[in-house]
């Protein structure tokens, strides 16, 4: 069992307080209870080692979750690849082979995981119905305090150049990003906090 954590209003995502390492895999569905009635369905799209992401899958009258809600995992859908590390995911579309994310951010769980998800449900609009050669992209860039961000650059990379766009557009068109907390401004510094993305376009 989980419990919604959050939701994030901006791209209409939760955020669950379980992760990978609590066996929640993307492709998870998961029955939403609140005081022990059903009012819903999430699916998994994304996890991290102790947080997951998910998405609203009821049907019909579809209604808000909130934090607290109960989750009961209900079915898997597909075989797992393999836990995958601290900011790498696999979203659910249909490809030659899953692309995946790796991500150096602020190491504070669920402001990476939020951040992470933004950046991720990007990335998937874009590439949608498109398909690609094996190859990587790596995104540097400047994340400040207020959530702006700056400098991206790209480097160490194969790939044809529009999906070398889709990573810079992926990165870009979410921000700004959620202003960092007090706790991470007293350990981060005042900033800017040099990041990395790696975009793995992957061919099975």
């Amino acid at each position: 069992m989980g419990v919604i954590a959050s939701r994030d209003p901006k791209f209409n995502f939760y955020i669950i307080n379980k992760g990978y390492l609590d066996d929640i895999k993307a492709g998870d569905l998961y029955d939403v209870f609140r005081a022990n009635k059903l009012i819903g369905r999430i699916k998994i799209t994304r996890t991290s080692p102790s947080v997951s992401v998910g998405l609203n899958e009821s049907k019909g009258d579809v209604q808000s979750f909130y934090q607290g809600d109960k989750l009961y995992k209900i079915q898997h859908n597909q075989p797992d690849s393999g836990n995958s590390g601290i900011g790498q995911l696999h979203p659910d579309v249909s490809r030659p082979g899953a692309p995946s994310l790796d991500i150096r951010l602020t190491g504070f769980g669920g402001y990476d995981a939020r951040f992470f998800a933004a950046i991720s449900i990007s990335w998937k609009k874009l590439i949608k119905d498109r398909s690609w050669a094996a190859s990587t992209v790596k995104v540097d860039f400047n994340l400040y305090p207020d959530g702006r961000i700056d400098n991206l650059k790209i480097h160490d990379t194969t790939a044809a150049s529009i999906l070398q766009f889709f990573c810079r557009e992926a990165i870009s068109q979410p921000a700004p990003y959620e202003a960092w907390s007090k706790e991470m401004r007293e350990q981060l510094g005042p900033g800017p906090r040099r990041c990395r993305i790696t975009f793995n376009y992957l061919v099975r």
